[in-house]
């Protein structure tokens, strides 16, 4: 790893008071206004260039505890152009675009994160120190992913991508930038020195018969719950349904900072663990004494709620450290539910980017509804046939709410008994007659977070997405009686799948802290809906 040339050139420059000077093996004491000069040093041309520019900003949050201002990134590309060893020898011209365009996605990143007089949000200065950086993490994501679930973030996106293409562009025409990009020096074969994949489990354990078994969306959804709750039957136990009233002991104690849902604490443990379905007394054993004490300090549903990552690791998800873009309890929300479930087995929902933990923090229920519109180019509307529709795996969401198919019936939207195609109306489906299940993390059952259902008992008809799924349930109808598939969509709820091509999977999936714990458990299948 090469030593900040611009930390030392900001140093030389008297801008820093007393300094140590460090080996590049050392902790860094760079700010962030350095780091994504140096990003623009390291990979301008690059192919990993995008990539890199965005790590330079995650990594600033996670230092700093916010982007840099416009102007500082301005005045660390100026200053570090004298001794960069690629930035030095091109054009002055070109040295200006590059300082222009680079501060100008730093100054969109800032941008609409003060918040109005009447959109209910907390001001930034009002918030502490997690939340501002949960703010941040969430911004930067949305920007990389491409979210254009509002107008004002579509128009930051297209600001965005116009920046970088003209970076781009800069480099293209600066053709040594490219032709200087570093490469992994060449490492003699060694094991020791040979990046070792995460381990295959074998089928004898419960993650490994779950692989076996499930489709890869199921499997890390039940991986993903059996961790959250450190225990081995809780994933597997029968769904709940309308025979559980839910938990006790959880409070609402205001409104989330974004305006939007609510912040729930904690308020009497005993109740909470009294009748908990999953960690309850009586019921919870701990596999291992090493995993986390779910009793003493157990997840509930977390309105933006999000597991906690770091640019030291991308490839791990922690769901038992607080990530501040929630409340202080443990928890996560319905759209950290899902992306932790396909990238704990390598299903990205990007194309172009690798799978990352960080991106955790950009992805939101209304991004799923038309997920090609909001950069999730991974997912699409679910096509169904006459001989298949709703499918284990299928995302199901809504503005404000997303779940995920876990396990279906022989006729899971309730349309065997249509026996034409001109009885395929919205009046002749009822959610009652659905037979699947779902996984969620939902303020449902006493805020309960995440929890497996039958979707019959969580629906009903006159719900958003019980009518969505009504209008899904009429397409299921209608391609029983036609020999094309029917992409189905509805303007209440949409059914979306994964496109499960090669650029949609990554060999490294996301793990979990404390997934270990499993290690002992035996095999398991789910309990019938």
């Amino acid at each position: 790893m090469r030593k900040s040339i611009f930390a030392s050139v900001l140093i030389s420059g008297g801008l820093l008071g007393s300094v140590v000077v460090v080996s590049s093996c050392a902790p860094s004491f760079q700010t962030s206004r350095d780091s994504v000069a140096d990003k623009i040093d390291e990979t301008l041309g690059c192919n990993n260039f995008e990539e890199s520019l965005w790590q330079a900003f995650y990594e600033s949050i996670e230092n700093d505890g916010s982007p840099p201002e416009a102007i500082n990134v301005q005045e660390a590309l100026k200053l570090g152009f004298t001794k960069s060893g690629r930035l030095s020898k091109i054009s002055k011209l070109s040295q200006d675009q590059i300082t222009k365009h680079t501060s100008e996605i730093a100054a969109i990143v800032r941008m609409r994160t003060e918040a109005s007089k009447n959109s209910g949000q907390t001001k930034l200065e009002l918030m502490d120190d997690e939340k501002r950086k949960g703010l941040w993490l969430e911004r930067i994501a949305q920007l990389e992913i491409g979210d254009r679930s509002t107008l004002e973030k579509s128009k930051d996106v297209d600001k965005v991508r116009a920046s970088i293409a003209a970076l781009k562009a800069v480099a293209t025409k600066e053709k040594m930038l490219g032709v200087s990009c570093e490469t992994p020096a060449a490492q003699p074969p060694s094991s020791s020195l040979t990046p070792s994949p995460p381990p295959t489990a074998p089928e004898s354990t419960l993650f490994g018969h779950w692989k076996a078994i499930y489709p890869a969306p199921v499997y890390g959804g039940l991986k993903t719950f059996a961790t959250l709750y450190q225990s081995c039957e809780a994933a597997a136990r029968t769904p709940l349904g309308d025979e559980f009233n839910g938990v006790q002991g959880i409070s609402v104690v205001g409104r989330h900072s974004s305006g939007t849902g609510n912040i729930r604490t904690i308020a009497n443990l005993k109740a909470l663990i009294s009748d908990h379905p999953y960690i309850g007394t009586g019921i919870y054993k701990r596999p291992l004494p090493a995993c986390h004490d779910v009793q003493g300090a157990p997840s509930i549903y977390d309105y933006g709620g999000k597991p906690y990552t770091s640019t030291s690791n991308e490839k791990v998800l922690n769901m038992f450290r607080n990530a501040g873009s929630g409340s202080r309890e443990l928890g996560i929300d319905c759209s950290a539910m899902v992306y932790s479930a396909f990238a704990a087995v390598g299903l990205k929902f990007k194309k172009e980017t690798s799978l990352k933990a960080s991106l955790v923090h950009g992805v939101s229920s209304t991004m799923l509804t038309e997920p090609m519109k909001n950069g999730l180019t991974c997912l699409d509307h679910a096509a169904f046939t006459s001989g298949k529709n709703l499918l284990p795996g299928d995302i199901i969401s809504i503005r404000g709410h997303v779940v995920m198919v876990s396990d279906i019936g022989q006729d899971p939207l309730g349309v065997s008994s249509i026996n034409s195609v001109s009885a395929c109306k919205a009046s002749n489906m009822s959610v009652s007659r659905f037979n699947f299940s779902i996984l969620q993390s939902s303020p449902s059952k006493g805020s309960i977070g995440m929890n497996r259902m039958r979707a019959r008992d969580y629906l009903s008809n006159t719900s958003t997405m019980g009518l969505g799924m009504l209008d899904h349930a009429v397409n299921a109808c209608k391609a029983k009686f036609q020999s094309k598939a029917i992409v189905s969509k509805s303007t209440q709820a949409s059914v979306v799948r994964h496109l499960g091509t090669a650029s949609c999977t990554d060999p490294r999936p996301i793990t979990f802290t404390q997934e270990e714990c499993l290690s002992s458990c035996p095999q398991l299948t789910l309990d019938s809906i």
